[in-house]
């Protein structure tokens, strides 16, 4: 467990930061359901532009333009400017129906996550450069802290803003806030800006990064991954509620509130997975745990085609299949995301920069599987996502096996220079 109160501090506001994001989400699109019935209409279009386009616009490109600003002018800067810029942009939202007005705010609260994230993960990574072990640790809590923020402030977004409406917005920027002064004392290395301040900060300085052999590598695995989750996310709702498809017991057959369910067990199941690899993945390789999640991706897959034709008695071992599954899946993202922290030991002070990679490939990569997602449903609905994700599979493990030479590597490197 780590013990330095001021990772815990970290880890903790990367909670409330995330369910903080989650709930402004939600915020967001139950705010123009109210102005498209009292106020204006509200077209489709503009619901996505607000809630997720916007947001999503301005994390990506702003994200490694972050991670390396943290590395010149240092993280603590960067970590107290983020909550305050995203709870500028809930404000926002609650002052205005103007759709300009709304897209600014979104914007501004992606530009907080953006702000934010890539100095959290520098610094943990920072913290946890001599012990592996610890690594893993608090990086699979980062990840479970993370996602139950997410859940829980997916979860209590519709109970909040119904009674409380706009003044909502009013309480998640009081939210954000409390995140700032658990950042600001949770700077774990302070020298780090002097290193830093005679480094490159442009976009080549940042390209230049991708010349290291370790970071090609890594790159496609993490990519892929998040190529399958958004292929997942973007379709599975729609069809799980929408038409029904012939010959699939499970597309079209649920309603608003039974999807919701669906989510809230594959939620819960996640993070039952997500403790068990806090567990078990400082005992492990981290390309060996990507192995293990890619064979998760494969058992979730065949689960779903089975779940999807068989009935009665026969569900429920297909059951127990999916969710040992889905829990073993769930060790991919902190495997991978402290195999990146293995590969920032080699470039120090450039670490902001590359932890900017995380968030780029999370968004990128999920931007891609929702064009995926879009393909395969429309050519087999769910069966379609399946057959998919068992092909993405197959190339993500190719991708993981030079990963273990690295981290074999790095091992050599680190036993090298203890003997020194």
């Amino acid at each position: 467990m780590p013990t330095d109160t001021r990772t815990l501090r970290i880890l903790i506001a990367n909670f409330v930061l995330r369910l903080a994001s989650s709930a402004a989400g939600i915020f967001s699109a139950l705010c123009l359901a109210r102005i498209n019935a009292s106020v204006r209409p509200v077209s489709a279009l503009e619901v996505s532009l607000v809630v997720a386009i916007s947001y999503t616009a301005v994390e990506l490109p702003l994200s490694p333009l972050a991670g390396a600003w943290s590395d010149r002018y240092g993280s603590r800067l960067m970590m107290i400017g983020g909550p305050l810029v995203a709870g500028a942009g809930v404000l926002i939202l609650a002052m205005t129906t103007a759709t300009p007005l709304l897209v600014l705010g979104r914007l501004l609260t992606g530009a907080g996550a953006a702000l934010t994230t890539p100095s959290m993960l520098k610094q943990l990574a920072a913290y946890t450069e001599d012990a592996p072990a610890t690594r893993s640790r608090v990086i699979s809590l980062y990840q479970l802290g993370g996602l139950l923020g997410i859940v829980l402030g997916s979860a209590t977004g519709g109970l909040v803003f119904g009674p409380l409406g706009v003044s909502a917005f009013i309480l998640l920027a009081v939210v954000y806030a409390l995140a700032t002064p658990l950042l600001w004392s949770g700077a774990l290395y302070h020298g780090e800006r002097s290193t830093a301040a005679a480094t490159e900060h442009d976009w080549r300085a940042y390209l230049r990064l991708f010349r290291l052999p370790s970071l090609r590598d890594f790159v496609p695995a993490w990519l892929l991954y998040n190529i399958v989750i958004g292929l997942w996310l973007s379709q599975i709702a729609y069809q799980l509620a929408g038409p029904v498809w012939p010959g699939q017991r499970l597309a079209g057959h649920f309603s608003d509130s039974q999807v919701g369910l669906l989510y809230g067990g594959y939620g819960g199941t996640i993070l039952v997975g997500l403790l068990l690899w806090f567990w078990v993945l400082p005992r492990m390789r981290r390309s060996d745990a990507m192995f293990v999640a890619v064979a998760g991706m494969v058992g979730a897959s065949a689960g779903v085609l089975l779940l999807n034709r068989l009935e009665n008695w026969l569900i429920w071992p297909v059951l127990v299949l999916l969710a040992v599954s889905v829990m073993a899946e769930a060790g991919f993202s902190p495997a991978s995301l402290a195999l990146l922290g293995d590969i920032s030991d080699e470039v120090e002070t450039k670490r902001g920069a590359l932890m900017g990679i995380y968030n780029v490939l999370l968004g990128g990569g999920q931007l891609i599987g929702g064009w995926i997602g879009g393909l395969a449903a429309g050519w087999a609905a769910i069966d379609g996502l399946s057959y998919a994700t068992v092909l993405l599979a197959a190339v993500t493990a190719a991708f993981i096996l030079p990963l273990g030479r690295m981290e074999r590597r790095f091992q050599r490197r680190k036993t090298t220079n203890t003997i020194r």
